[in-house]
């Protein structure tokens, strides 16, 4: 390793087993040659059989040791595609054979070198690259894990709203375009191998934010492709091609139709023509005096704005090294022609301003307005040209363009002429004129590079004139047919492989043959074999055009928060790769439509972080299912990032939802440990709506309720409740000939620590704005009051009322036309009905009887379905009411249904230290009970192990009721009932037993 790293520039890691030898290297290394540390580390390994290092970062594997316990696996695993090399040395040669035999290393990968075999991979089966066969990478599937993090980071990136190019994949390398800069990356390690400053390599382009700022176009971005392929890159700029090679980043030939620079002696001053159009030219006087040198630049434009400019180009190396990109003495500066305002409405100074270039000299310039344009008259002394190139030139290149735009007649691009060189000048020179200060010399030849580089256009490859390929960048709505169907977790029904997204302005993802990539507000991905939801990379803040790349094997995520104020965490590039198995915390957010047919078969985890499938391919939800808002900010209440369901529950106070990491805390007897880890402490009650997604019903009673807000009337007893999921609450509904009856109990939240938060009962006046309460609302309708096709649309046919945690009552009429300061609510209308509330017993709960004949005073149409929205915070409720979301269809008879029978099985683990008989509970369903005296330590046979307890031909129409009864007297965290998975399927439906 010490000779490696003193004759090479690679990074060394050297593995020891005997730690005392290692300590004993370290101590070498560190005190004799400085290199411990920074060139050189040493480790300690107890197990060759697997290796603690990432795939694929090794360039360079060296087996010196006759260890047989080293995995020839574990080497091949390590040492980068193509192109790295594994090599053996003094006694490992003799185990060679069998470590490559073991590795399985493809023949064509076999060599030999000083007597021993020699490994030097390839490419990666099945991955994408510039000449792969497959149109996508096939390797990049989920589970993915962290293979590297760094360089490029914001600095050298051009700002994300440019819409910065994908990056281009090339034989284990890949490209990347900054503002400006290429650089070269390996993608396996990291390293960054070359980079090269060609100016404006990428501007602001993009028409669609120049409208949005109303600006007109910028400069052309310099670069107009790159390609590439295993040995070099080919980078257009506009006509010329330059040719890298690919590893070292070495210049290997210019291709273009070039001529010798047109040579020019300022002996007498030299006028330069451009010419816009007719009615915009201009000329360039160039011309020495004592002082130095002295540019007059006039325009004639019969309207100056300030978009108009100058860009001057020079070159002050010697006439030899005059070509190609820029060097010492080649710098470019800008200057505007008309007047420049700030945003506050102040007149900027006229300035020359520096553009490419490594060194700038000072001009003197000066700004005048003539009759038919704009003079400025430029100088440049020769103390700062000597400053400059070390001695006084003898002469110099140069080219200019103009820039001209006439705002005044409508015309908002630029239009540019060009002296030479055109739109690359800004970073290369092609053959630009050469001005000696003396005569012209007769013996002055051509640059070197057209002797050495320079090949005509006729001999450049045709396909490195275009872009590399790279992956399928595709719409993610509607979603891809790509990816196939789905069958839908709650109904069983099939359809498109739907999900939601976070926050982010990009239309499109970057797929592979199973995954697609895009902003999800953070970096999102979506496994569509997998199945399981959508997956975000927390803290990166994706591109919003390029940046990211599945290609070669690996993920790359390019650094795209250039420009960006949002405090995203992570600046900096990542690279995903493969894992090699999957995580018990592997968890994601499953999104579908709602379900409109009838429950089929549901799996929930308890206290679960997100949502998952199985290997058997059953997804199950994380329940409390998570309240994140999609991108969309006027969504309706039921759009969030994870799959609404049809279930509520109620759990004791001061318990809820825990867990612990199943990657840490082990669960024995399962395959499945992760359903195990979590659970809801406290369980009082689960409904599940089976036919909550028809029409909802309200059933007719013979016993109207006594409205008192207390839900103990007989006719709420009955398994029939509407659950509506903007919240966790059952709803109610009840008739009969005189009145509408509806009742909803809410359960009390609770805080970080399990506390029940107290309500909030502030309001105390009817027809307040009780919505700034705990509160809950009607809207009551017909389905004509809003419907697409309906004209004219009736008037104050919505009933709007509501009850505060205080009592206070709220009644309106509700009328909405098209946008929300169409939205009008009169409180001034009033109606004889009655609510009533109660607050304890850890729940907000209440009754309403509203008269059909208030409906029907109010234009509700009674021989018309109605339709009915209920919630909390609906004080400003356009958005639900615009799109006719919220809203569902209710039937006032009981609807033909039938008993269907259903098997419910329940997953229990201990978690905590008790003892048997410490936590036992019954077990009931549809209120019988099913299980008695539950004790899961004793029938788990100890701590942390699953149990199954499975439940057959349990009837139900509409719901399904789960209860869990504690035995013990005193309530505390080892005596409540747990749960930790539920599953509910229809008699008949595949269950899929097991733990």
């Amino acid at each position: 390793a010490e000779v490696l790293a003193k004759r090479t520039e690679l990074h060394l890691i050297v593995l020891m087993r005997d730690e005392a030898k290692v300590n004993s290297e370290r101590q070498r290394l560190l005190t004799s040659t400085g290199l411990y540390g920074s060139r050189v580390a040493v480790h300690p390994a107890d197990d060759f059989t697997r290796l603690p290092f990432c795939p694929y970062f090794a360039n360079l594997v060296v087996v010196a040791g006759e260890d047989r316990t080293v995995s020839g696996k574990e080497l091949y695993r390590v040492l980068r595609p193509c192109g790295g090399v594994m090599c053996f040395t003094g006694t490992a040669k003799a185990g060679a054979p069998a470590w490559i035999k073991e590795a399985e290393v493809p023949t064509g990968e076999i060599g030999t070198w000083r007597g021993a075999p020699l490994v030097r991979r390839g490419k990666l089966p099945d991955a994408f690259d510039w000449d792969s066969t497959t149109e996508v990478d096939r390797r990049v599937r989920w589970p993915l894990e962290l293979l590297w993090f760094g360089k490029p980071g914001p600095a050298k990136m051009a700002d994300r709203h440019w819409r910065p190019h994908t990056p281009v994949p090339a034989n284990g390398r890949y490209f990347v375009i900054g503002r400006h800069h290429v650089i070269a990356i390996d993608a396996y390690n990291g390293t960054v191998l070359w980079e090269k400053n060609i100016y404006d390599a990428l501007t602001q382009n993009n028409p669609a934010i120049r409208a949005i700022r109303g600006k007109p176009a910028v400069n052309p971005e310099v670069i107009e492709s790159l390609h590439a392929d295993d040995e070099h890159v080919t980078i257009n700029l506009g006509g010329v091609y330059v040719r890298y090679d690919a590893h070292t980043g070495e210049e290997k030939a210019f291709f273009g139709d070039f001529t010798a620079p047109e040579r020019i002696s300022l002996e007498k001053p030299h006028v330069f023509r451009l010419k816009v159009d007719d009615e915009h030219t201009a000329t360039i006087q160039v011309a020495k005096d004592r002082d130095g040198l002295k540019l007059v630049l006039c325009t004639v434009d019969p309207d100056v704005t300030a978009y108009d400019a100058w860009d001057l180009f020079f070159d002050f190396r010697r006439a030899e090294r005059r070509f190609g990109f820029y060097g010492k003495g080649t710098f470019h500066v800008s200057m505007p022609i008309g007047t420049r305002v700030s945003r506050r409405g102040r007149k900027l100074p006229f300035e020359v301003k520096p553009g490419a270039g490594a060194a700038h000299p000072q001009f003197a310039a000066e700004r005048k307005t003539t009759d038919e344009g704009v003079e400025i008259t430029l100088a440049l002394s020769w103390d700062e040209m000597k400053k400059l190139c070390g001695a006084v030139p003898e002469g110099f290149g140069f080219s200019a363009t103009l820039t001209a735009n006439n705002l005044a007649t409508g015309e908002h691009p630029l239009r540019f002429t060009h002296l030479a060189g055109k739109n690359r000048a800004r970073a290369f020179n092609d053959g630009w004129p050469n001005l000696t200060f003396g005569p012209v010399p007769r013996d002055e030849g051509v640059p070197d590079a057209f002797k050495k580089l320079v090949r005509p256009l006729a001999e450049m490859p045709a396909g490195a004139r275009t872009w590399s390929r790279r992956p399928p960048d595709i719409p993610y709505s509607p979603p891809p047919t790509r990816f196939g169907e789905r069958e839908h977790p709650v109904t069983g029904l099939t359809g498109p492989k739907r999900f939601k997204k976070g926050y982010g302005c990009r239309a499109t993802g970057m797929v592979t043959e199973t995954m697609m990539f895009l902003r999800s507000s953070t970096l999102g991905y979506y496994d569509f074999d997998d199945d399981s939801g959508m997956r975000n990379f927390g803290g990166i803040r994706p591109g919003c055009g390029g940046g990211m790349l599945p290609a070669l094997g690996v993920f790359i995520a390019g650094e795209s928060s250039s420009g960006c104020g949002c405090s995203y965490n992570f600046q900096t590039t990542v690279v995903l790769v493969p894992a090699r198995r999957r995580s018990h915390e592997d968890w994601a957010l499953f999104a579908d439509v709602f379900p409109t047919e009838d429950l089929k078969r549901i799996s929930l985890n308890l206290g679960a972080p997100g949502d998952r499938r199985d290997d058997e391919k059953t997804l199950w939800l994380g329940f409390p299912r998570a309240r994140i808002k999609p991108e969309d900010p006027h969504a309706n209440a039921r759009s969030f990032l994870a799959m609404e369901i049809p279930v509520s529950a109620e759990g004791m106070s001061g318990f809820g939802p825990d867990r612990h990491n199943a990657d840490r805390v082990g669960i024995d007897n399962t395959k499945r440990p992760w359903i195990y880890a979590s659970r809801y402490r406290g369980l009082k009650t689960m409904r599940f709506g089976l036919r909550h997604h028809s029409a909802w019903v309200s059933l007719v009673t013979a016993r109207p309720p006594v409205i008192d807000g207390d839900l103990n009337d007989l006719c709420w007893r009955e398994d029939q409740a509407q659950l509506f999921t903007a919240e966790i609450t059952p709803l109610y509904l009840r008739h009969d000939k005189e009145n509408l009856y509806v009742a909803f109990r809410r359960p009390a939240s609770v805080d970080a620590d399990g506390n029940r938060l107290a309500w909030k009962k502030t309001v105390k006046d009817d027809d307040a704005e009780i919505w700034e309460d705990d509160a809950f609302e009607l809207y009551i309708t017909d389905g004509e009051y809003y419907h697409p096709k309906a004209t004219p649309r009736r008037k104050k046919a919505c009933v709007h009322l509501g009850v505060s945690a205080s009592g206070a009552k709220y009644d309106a009429l509700f009328e909405h036309t098209k946008t929300k300061k169409d939205t009008t609510d009169d409180p001034a209308w009033n109606a004889r009905w009655s609510v009533k509330v109660k607050t304890d017993g850890g729940a907000f709960s209440g009754e309403f009887a509203i008269p059909w004949e208030v409906l029907a005073d109010a234009g509700v149409k009674l021989d018309a379905p109605l339709h009915i929205v209920a919630g909390k915070h609906l004080g400003n409720f356009w958005g639900e009411f615009w799109a006719w979301r919220g809203f569902r269809h209710v039937s006032l008879d009981e609807g033909d249904y039938k008993a269907e029978r259903y098997t419910v099985r329940l997953h229990f683990a201990e978690p905590d230290d008790v003892r048997e008989g410490q936590r036992v509970f019954d077990v009931a369903l549809q209120g019988k009970v099913v299980a008695r005296g539950v004790d899961i330590i004793k029938e788990a046979g100890g701590r942390n192990r699953a149990m199954v307890r499975e439940f057959k031909n349990v009837p139900a129409t509409r719901d399904l009721v789960l209860e869990l009864h504690p035995r013990a007297v005193e309530v505390t965290p080892a005596t409540v009932p747990i749960l930790s998975g539920i599953e509910v399927f229809k008699q008949g439906v595949d269950g899929r037993k097991g733990n």
